[in-house]
């Protein structure tokens, strides 16, 4: 039985990869796996240190029910300095964040996040699944061809799970990842393709990017061109009079595991064979606690109450932003699989 706590959202820089070959070595030797996930993380970090402001926008699709899509709109508008604005707009549900790289202020139409929101999130923060957790082992794996790309591609297995991520092999850019577990995985850990890419600077970014269960479609993003900062009112990033103030982190990690209660696997479920993942969706308080918990996506058994149980005992600790005060809403998982 296995617990991990998914970290809030992470942009991290990497140098760029200098791979000169030595006199008599062939100039297309294969850049190691680790070295192929560096290269992909860095050409997406449109927001670092040094990168113009710019202002992304286009549209959304989340398939909630199997047929009836639901269609929304996106916007985002960076700068320099690290301030930002993003909106998020469907039908019965809006979002409006302003931050400055510690803290955001937020306006939502439900108290708690809809679940799919954050696994739009997932989508769209291409780096995430470019960061591996430790003890992670990589190894290089069949090239493949996607979507008529040549495509270079690694296997990475972690946590009792196997991922594929295959990148350009001309540019580095990340193109697909697909995860193979033992388990039934929730909606979070299926299939996601990068494509359309635009030059922004040294930088290149997926303006189409899709989430798929199997070869259903989940989740669609289409951006418009990213184009550069427009002038902007002198109010655009003032918080809202209603907002709530969250705890931001621009780079690195806010919370890491201090005090982990493992969940007691039911006698019920285990004499069953029963086993699954339970994603719960929660608030990290700033003493660290876990507040707010609510299954986010269940597995419909009793499975369910025995990781609220756990996890309502959870302690955290600050990370590598322990100036970054406030609470943080998240998603955890807990994987209960029974000894082979």
């Amino acid at each position: 039985m296995k617990s991990h706590f998914l970290t809030p959202f992470l942009l991290l820089m990497s140098s760029a990869l200098a791979l000169a070959a030595p006199p008599g070595k062939a100039q297309d030797d294969p850049i190691p796996p680790a070295g192929m996930t560096e290269k992909a993380k860095d050409l997406v970090a449109i927001r670092g240190k040094g990168m113009p402001g710019f202002r992304m926008f286009g549209d959304l699709r989340i398939w909630v029910k199997k047929d009836s899509p639901a269609d929304g709109k996106y916007l985002l508008v960076w700068t320099p300095e690290g301030r930002w604005r993003e909106e998020i707009v469907f039908k019965g549900y809006n979002r409006l964040r302003i931050g400055d790289g510690k803290h955001f202020w937020q306006v939502r139409s439900m108290d708690q996040e809809y679940a799919p929101i954050f696994e739009l999130e997932r989508l769209m923060d291409v780096s995430r699944e470019l960061k591996h957790q430790a003890g992670a082992r990589l190894s290089r794996s069949r090239p493949q061809k996607i979507d008529g790309q040549e495509a270079d591609c690694i296997k990475r297995e972690r946590s009792g799970f196997t991922e594929s991520l295959c990148f350009d092999s001309k540019s580095g850019a990340l193109l697909r990842y697909v995860p193979v577990g033992k388990l039934d995985v929730p909606l979070r850990f299926r299939s996601k393709q990068y494509s359309q890419f635009q030059q922004w600077t040294d930088k290149i970014y997926p303006r189409t990017m899709r989430g798929f269960d199997g070869e259903k479609p989940m989740f669609e993003v289409k951006l418009e061109e990213i184009k550069p900062l427009p002038e902007l009112p002198t109010d655009f990033f003032a918080p809202p009079n209603d907002s709530i103030r969250w705890a931001d982190c621009a780079e690195g990690g806010m919370w890491k595991s201090k005090e982990r209660v493992q969940p007691v696997y039911p006698e019920s479920a285990r004499v069953r064979g029963i086993e699954g993942i339970v994603v719960l969706g929660g608030v990290i308080e700033e003493d660290g606690t876990v507040s707010n918990l609510r299954l986010a996506f269940p597995t419909g058994t009793e499975l369910d109450q025995a990781a609220v149980s756990a996890v309502s005992r959870w302690r955290y600790e600050r990370d590598s932003c322990p100036m970054a005060e406030g609470r943080m809403e998240t998603l955890i998982d807990v994987v209960f699989q029974l000894s082979r």
